[in-house]
């Protein structure tokens, strides 16, 4: 079963079988594009936990899925340090494979 390109999927929940037994995730967000997957993980305040959801859940989860690198963008509305880097909806398509970053949604 295909995937279309470009697809959002807004909640979506994954079931998996871990070394814990079954579990559930559910990403905030992502988005099906044919040479990678853009996972958004939504928080109230920038935490390093948002970044961890991403790497060590979603990533895994979704490039298994789908046969393709996964990057990450966390997004919030409030910022608790400087980001190293930080993206805006204009330079989604160009964040590179594999990669998180933050994004400042201030609306």
């Amino acid at each position: 079963m295909g995937v279309p390109n470009e697809r959002l999927f807004a909640g979506q929940w994954i079931s998996f079988v871990d070394s814990n037994g079954f579990g559930y995730a559910q990403p905030d967000f992502y988005v099906v594009w044919p040479d990678f997957i853009l996972c958004f993980e939504c928080k109230l305040s920038q935490c390093p936990e948002g970044f961890s959801q991403i790497s060590q859940l979603y990533r895994p989860l979704l490039e298994k899925i789908y046969s393709r690198p996964v990057s990450g963008v966390l997004v919030c509305k409030f910022l608790t340090e400087e980001p190293k880097e930080q993206v805006s909806p204009s330079g989604f398509r160009a964040i590179r494979p594999g990669t998180e970053t933050l994004w400042h949604f201030m609306g």
